[in-house]
């Protein structure tokens, strides 16, 4: 994008900012480097885009509502919230000595200074003898400046189509990164899969019990050379048989949760590589669901889109559906007492089966408390929180719900 000269800065304060003036600012909202104007009269809303990130320098007034944008906590934005929110913007001017820096006048002598140098971009806020700048200000003598007949003046609507063009290329940049994390992401899981694997294939539980009934029988710790790393040869034989079937034991519980650890990743893995990257649209909400409903309970991320959330207790369980948004997914065991659960995620997603099963698993082993047993089969109700209601003066948190999927599984 060529960047904003005088000219067409002249030409945006005189035909589209200037009808700004008598409107009152309500918002100020920051992402990254984008900074959003919100200014407000009598219903009607209007917007003022200024961009110092590495697709501007912009300064765009918006007559539409713009995309929205995760608002973050700044200094700068918090300078707004304490002395400038509520101030009536009186005019609007270019400093032609300074060549592109625009100046926002307020009521109560408050101003905004916008530099659209590419080189020392910045904004400037004033009011009551304060001031605070968005970046560390670089003195105007240090700023090279170019002459206006270099550029061509272009329309309000050319300068958006260009920097909108900037923002798409950045954006598809932003997918290559996202691609190349996931990579990543999938070699660790594979890394992670062999890992338990081999721990599986190793089969310890048998070569315990295998060593302990060897030593009932021969009655000596003169064990054949593949099993002399696992007897302690300082203690006494009946302390060696009694540790090989104690290990034994353990090594079968840790055995079953290697197997489910096994099918868990694979089936990472699987959803990984069939659901493509995408960037993200729609800002996701601010406040997670256990945060919002200030209940106690546990919180999964699935992936970068799905998260799981499941209360502690009955009454947790109400907090976190009465905070829960309408397209939130509660699950829950089919025909059993179980946890209730609530899938978090963006309103356009659309869920895999391969995510339904990862939120149905986690959910069965957190309500169960214990390693499942081999060939088990178990039903998970799932539906959207709109269509569940908790039951009026139940204590135990139950509910009615409707329009709901049922999905089958087993270990």
């Amino acid at each position: 994008m060529l960047n904003i000269n005088e000219l067409e800065l002249d030409q945006i304060l005189g035909s589209e900012l200037g009808s700004y003036v008598g409107f009152e600012w309500v918002d100020f909202i920051v992402s990254g480097r984008d900074y959003l104007f919100v200014f407000q009269k009598q219903g009607c809303k209007k917007w003022l885009w200024v961009d110092l990130g590495s697709s501007g320098p912009a300064f765009l007034p918006i007559l539409d509502p713009p995309a929205r944008l995760k608002g973050e906590k700044k200094p700068i934005g918090l300078f707004f919230q304490s002395n400038l929110k509520g101030q009536i913007l009186t005019g609007v001017s270019r400093v032609k000595d300074q060549g592109r820096v625009v100046v926002l006048e307020f009521s109560e002598d408050c101003r905004v200074e916008a530099r659209l140098y590419p080189s020392g971009k910045n904004l400037t806020f004033s009011a009551s003898n304060k001031s605070l700048s968005a970046f560390k200000l670089i003195p105007a003598s240090a700023i090279q400046r170019s002459e206006n007949q270099k550029f061509n003046v272009r329309s309000l609507d050319e300068i958006k189509t260009s920097w909108l063009a900037l923002r798409e290329s950045k954006g598809s940049g932003y997918k290559e990164k996202l691609i190349k994390t996931n990579e990543k992401k999938m070699a660790k899981v594979r890394v992670a899969i062999k890992k338990a694997q081999d721990n599986y294939d190793q089969n310890l539980y048998k070569k315990w019990l295998d060593l302990g009934a060897w030593l009932k029988e021969n009655q000596t710790l003169s064990v054949p050379k593949n099993y002399e790393w696992l007897i302690d040869a300082q203690k006494p034989l009946s302390w060696n048989i009694t540790n090989c079937f104690e290990k034994s034991k353990k090594q079968k519980i840790k055995r079953v949760g290697t197997a489910d650890r096994i099918s868990q990743l694979k089936l990472e893995l699987k959803t990984a590589e069939s659901r493509p990257v995408e960037v993200e649209t729609r800002s996701v909400d601010k406040k997670r669901l256990l945060e919002a409903s200030g209940a106690k309970g546990r919180r999964k991320k699935i992936n970068d889109h799905v998260t799981f959330t499941i209360g502690k207790s009955a009454a947790d369980n109400m907090k976190l559906l009465r905070k829960a948004r309408p397209w939130h997914l509660w699950v829950h065991l089919q025909d059993e007492p179980s946890a209730h659960g609530f899938i978090e995620v963006n309103k356009a997603y659309s869920l895999t089966s391969g995510e339904i099963e990862l939120v149905a698993r986690s959910l069965y082993q957190q309500t169960r408390k214990k390693a499942p047993q081999g060939g088990e089969k178990f039903a998970v109700l799932m539906a959207q929180c709109r269509h569940v209601r908790p039951i009026k003066g139940d204590r135990l948190g139950r509910v009615h719900y409707k329009q709901e999927s049922v999905h089958l599984y087993s270990w």
